[in-house]
Protein backbone atom coordinates (compact mmCIF):
# COMPACT_ATOMS: atom_id res chain seq x y z
CA UNK A 1 0.00 0.00 0.00
CA UNK A 2 1.82 3.13 -1.05
CA UNK A 3 0.66 6.75 -1.23
CA UNK A 4 1.95 9.69 -3.14
CA UNK A 5 1.37 13.35 -1.93
CA UNK A 6 0.85 16.01 -4.49
CA UNK A 7 3.26 19.11 -4.12
CA UNK A 8 1.85 22.26 -4.79
CA UNK A 9 2.91 24.11 -8.17
CA UNK A 10 5.10 26.39 -6.52
CA UNK A 11 6.59 23.49 -3.84
CA UNK A 12 6.84 21.45 -7.35
CA UNK A 13 8.80 24.15 -8.68
CA UNK A 14 11.24 24.76 -5.93
CA UNK A 15 11.82 21.26 -5.25
CA UNK A 16 12.72 20.97 -9.08
CA UNK A 17 15.02 24.09 -8.80
CA UNK A 18 16.82 22.15 -5.62
CA UNK A 19 17.64 18.70 -8.06
CA UNK A 20 18.70 21.19 -10.69
CA UNK A 21 21.09 22.92 -8.64
CA UNK A 22 22.32 19.22 -7.15
CA UNK A 23 22.12 17.64 -10.80
CA UNK A 24 19.82 15.42 -8.71
CA UNK A 25 20.18 11.52 -9.63
CA UNK A 26 16.67 10.38 -11.82
CA UNK A 27 15.36 7.13 -13.13
CA UNK A 28 13.45 7.46 -17.02
CA UNK A 29 11.43 5.03 -18.32
CA UNK A 30 9.14 5.36 -21.46
CA UNK A 31 5.38 4.81 -20.22
CA UNK A 32 4.86 3.38 -23.27
CA UNK A 33 7.53 0.50 -22.08
CA UNK A 34 7.67 -0.04 -18.62
CA UNK A 35 10.69 -1.91 -17.72
CA UNK A 36 11.97 -3.24 -14.05
CA UNK A 37 15.69 -1.89 -14.43
CA UNK A 38 14.78 1.67 -15.60
CA UNK A 39 17.82 3.52 -16.71
CA UNK A 40 19.13 6.01 -14.70
CA UNK A 41 21.45 9.55 -14.95
CA UNK A 42 21.00 13.29 -13.79
CA UNK A 43 19.42 15.97 -14.59
CA UNK A 44 21.94 18.07 -16.53
CA UNK A 45 19.92 21.55 -16.83
CA UNK A 46 16.92 23.29 -17.52
CA UNK A 47 15.26 25.87 -19.07
CA UNK A 48 11.85 27.57 -18.59
CA UNK A 49 10.12 24.78 -20.13
CA UNK A 50 12.59 21.91 -20.75
CA UNK A 51 14.17 19.95 -18.85
CA UNK A 52 17.61 17.79 -19.70
CA UNK A 53 18.66 14.60 -18.73
CA UNK A 54 21.78 12.74 -18.77
CA UNK A 55 21.57 9.30 -18.85
CA UNK A 56 24.14 6.39 -18.01
CA UNK A 57 25.41 3.94 -20.69
CA UNK A 58 23.09 1.42 -21.09
CA UNK A 59 21.79 -1.96 -23.14
CA UNK A 60 18.99 0.55 -24.58
CA UNK A 61 20.51 2.25 -27.49
CA UNK A 62 18.64 5.68 -29.01
CA UNK A 63 15.52 3.83 -30.48
CA UNK A 64 14.22 3.19 -27.12
CA UNK A 65 13.65 6.81 -26.48
CA UNK A 66 11.36 8.36 -29.14
CA UNK A 67 10.41 12.20 -29.10
CA UNK A 68 6.68 12.79 -28.74
CA UNK A 69 6.10 9.92 -26.30
CA UNK A 70 6.22 10.44 -22.30
CA UNK A 71 8.17 9.15 -20.01
CA UNK A 72 8.12 8.55 -16.26
CA UNK A 73 10.92 10.04 -14.28
CA UNK A 74 12.16 9.70 -10.45
CA UNK A 75 13.92 12.33 -9.17
CA UNK A 76 15.91 11.49 -5.80
CA UNK A 77 16.72 13.80 -3.16
CA UNK A 78 18.22 12.58 -0.18
CA UNK A 79 15.56 9.93 1.35
CA UNK A 80 13.23 11.42 -0.44
CA UNK A 81 11.77 10.22 -4.07
CA UNK A 82 9.42 12.70 -6.18
CA UNK A 83 7.91 11.31 -9.53
CA UNK A 84 6.59 13.23 -12.27
CA UNK A 85 5.86 12.46 -16.13
CA UNK A 86 6.99 14.82 -19.39
CA UNK A 87 7.29 14.36 -22.81
CA UNK A 88 10.62 13.46 -24.64
CA UNK A 89 11.50 16.26 -27.25
CA UNK A 90 14.64 15.52 -28.27
CA UNK A 91 16.92 12.61 -27.93
CA UNK A 92 21.01 13.04 -28.27
CA UNK A 93 24.70 10.85 -28.32
CA UNK A 94 26.56 12.37 -24.90
CA UNK A 95 29.57 10.32 -24.42
CA UNK A 96 29.25 6.75 -24.11
CA UNK A 97 25.08 7.70 -22.97
CA UNK A 98 22.33 9.78 -24.04
CA UNK A 99 20.73 13.09 -23.43
CA UNK A 100 16.73 14.19 -23.02
CA UNK A 101 15.32 16.94 -23.53
CA UNK A 102 12.06 16.69 -21.76
CA UNK A 103 8.99 19.24 -21.46
CA UNK A 104 9.65 20.70 -17.76
CA UNK A 105 7.35 19.28 -15.29
CA UNK A 106 4.33 21.51 -13.63
CA UNK A 107 3.78 19.17 -10.42
CA UNK A 108 5.76 16.61 -8.51
CA UNK A 109 4.30 14.02 -6.23
CA UNK A 110 6.43 12.97 -3.36
CA UNK A 111 6.98 9.53 -2.17
CA UNK A 112 8.05 8.98 1.65
CA UNK A 113 11.22 6.70 2.41
CA UNK A 114 8.81 4.03 4.20
CA UNK A 115 5.94 2.59 3.06
CA UNK A 116 3.62 4.18 5.71
CA UNK A 117 3.73 7.99 6.71
CA UNK A 118 5.39 8.37 10.04
CA UNK A 119 3.40 10.91 12.25
CA UNK A 120 5.40 12.50 15.15
CA UNK A 121 3.21 12.82 18.33
CA UNK A 122 3.27 14.46 21.01
CA UNK A 123 6.32 14.23 24.06
CA UNK A 124 3.03 12.27 26.02
CA UNK A 125 2.24 9.86 23.64
CA UNK A 126 4.20 6.99 24.98
CA UNK A 127 4.39 2.75 24.41
CA UNK A 128 5.15 -0.24 26.87
CA UNK A 129 7.48 -1.98 25.03
CA UNK A 130 6.84 -5.69 26.54
CA UNK A 131 10.48 -8.16 25.94
CA UNK A 132 9.96 -11.94 26.13
CA UNK A 133 10.00 -13.26 29.73
CA UNK A 134 7.57 -10.08 30.80
CA UNK A 135 9.95 -7.48 31.29
CA UNK A 136 7.88 -4.11 30.65
CA UNK A 137 9.20 -0.67 29.73
CA UNK A 138 7.55 2.19 29.83
CA UNK A 139 8.82 5.42 27.02
CA UNK A 140 8.37 8.33 24.73
CA UNK A 141 6.88 7.39 21.68
CA UNK A 142 9.12 9.49 18.81
CA UNK A 143 6.69 8.16 15.94
CA UNK A 144 4.88 6.16 14.25
CA UNK A 145 4.09 4.67 10.88
CA UNK A 146 2.03 2.14 9.29
CA UNK A 147 4.65 -0.53 9.23
CA UNK A 148 6.38 0.30 12.32
CA UNK A 149 7.69 2.83 15.09
CA UNK A 150 10.50 4.47 17.00
CA UNK A 151 10.48 5.02 20.48
CA UNK A 152 13.23 5.95 23.64
CA UNK A 153 14.04 3.35 25.96
CA UNK A 154 16.55 3.17 28.86
CA UNK A 155 20.35 1.45 28.99
CA UNK A 156 18.66 -1.66 30.61
CA UNK A 157 15.91 -2.22 28.77
CA UNK A 158 17.82 -1.41 25.18
CA UNK A 159 20.69 -3.94 26.56
CA UNK A 160 18.25 -6.21 26.46
CA UNK A 161 17.17 -6.22 22.80
CA UNK A 162 19.16 -7.66 20.19
CA UNK A 163 18.45 -7.06 16.37
CA UNK A 164 15.55 -8.91 15.05
CA UNK A 165 13.96 -9.79 18.59
CA UNK A 166 10.61 -10.12 18.99
CA UNK A 167 8.44 -7.67 21.03
CA UNK A 168 5.41 -6.85 21.58
CA UNK A 169 4.15 -2.62 21.71
CA UNK A 170 0.62 -2.06 23.43
CA UNK A 171 0.61 2.14 22.90
CA UNK A 172 -2.69 4.64 22.30
CA UNK A 173 -2.54 7.77 20.01
CA UNK A 174 -4.31 11.25 20.43
CA UNK A 175 -7.35 11.51 18.47
CA UNK A 176 -7.59 7.32 17.55
CA UNK A 177 -10.19 5.17 19.76
CA UNK A 178 -8.27 2.07 19.47
CA UNK A 179 -5.83 0.65 21.79
CA UNK A 180 -2.92 -0.94 19.52
CA UNK A 181 -1.53 -4.41 21.19
CA UNK A 182 0.72 -5.12 18.26
CA UNK A 183 4.10 -7.84 17.89
CA UNK A 184 6.98 -6.49 16.28
CA UNK A 185 10.62 -7.06 15.76
CA UNK A 186 13.44 -4.98 16.54
CA UNK A 187 15.35 -3.22 13.44
CA UNK A 188 17.69 -0.51 15.24
CA UNK A 189 18.87 0.89 17.85
CA UNK A 190 20.66 4.53 18.23
CA UNK A 191 22.30 6.06 20.99
CA UNK A 192 20.04 9.38 22.10
CA UNK A 193 20.77 11.85 24.97
CA UNK A 194 20.40 10.97 28.77
CA UNK A 195 21.93 7.76 28.51
CA UNK A 196 18.54 6.28 26.46
CA UNK A 197 18.50 4.09 22.94
CA UNK A 198 15.70 5.28 20.28
CA UNK A 199 14.77 1.80 19.35
CA UNK A 200 12.86 1.31 16.08
CA UNK A 201 10.86 -1.71 15.38
CA UNK A 202 8.74 -3.12 12.58
CA UNK A 203 5.23 -4.35 13.33
CA UNK A 204 4.99 -8.08 12.08
CA UNK A 205 1.72 -9.82 12.96
CA UNK A 206 1.60 -13.61 12.07
CA UNK A 207 -0.27 -15.22 9.60
CA UNK A 208 -3.72 -15.50 10.63
CA UNK A 209 -3.71 -13.10 13.46
CA UNK A 210 -6.73 -11.63 12.50
CA UNK A 211 -6.55 -9.36 15.58
CA UNK A 212 -3.60 -7.57 14.72
CA UNK A 213 -4.47 -7.49 10.94
CA UNK A 214 -7.41 -5.42 11.96
CA UNK A 215 -5.28 -3.61 14.50
CA UNK A 216 -2.73 -2.40 11.77
CA UNK A 217 -5.88 -1.28 9.39
CA UNK A 218 -6.96 1.36 11.91
CA UNK A 219 -3.65 2.65 12.19
CA UNK A 220 -2.76 2.93 8.19
CA UNK A 221 -6.07 4.61 7.75
CA UNK A 222 -6.01 6.60 10.84
CA UNK A 223 -2.38 8.12 9.85
CA UNK A 224 -3.49 8.51 5.84
CA UNK A 225 -6.73 10.43 7.25
CA UNK A 226 -4.57 12.38 9.67
CA UNK A 227 -2.34 13.66 6.98
CA UNK A 228 -4.56 13.58 4.43
CA UNK A 229 -6.29 16.54 6.83
CA UNK A 230 -2.74 18.19 7.19
CA UNK A 231 -1.40 18.18 3.76
CA UNK A 232 -4.36 18.09 1.25
CA UNK A 233 -4.67 15.85 -1.78
CA UNK A 234 -3.19 12.18 -1.41
CA UNK A 235 -3.36 9.94 -4.28
CA UNK A 236 -3.51 6.69 -4.32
Amino acid sequence: MTYALRLSEDQSERTLALAIRRRALVYVEPLSCLTDDAPNGTIDGADDVTLSIRLEPSDDDATFWVPGQYCGIQIILGEDRYVCSAGILEVEPAGEGLRLTVTRPQRLQVIQRRNFWRARLAQSSSVTLVLPGGLEAVGPLCNVSGDGMACLAGANVAHELDYDQSVRLRFELPGCPQRFDLPARVRSKTASDHGRTIVGVQFVPAAGDRAAAGQLETLREFLVTSYQAQTGVIDA
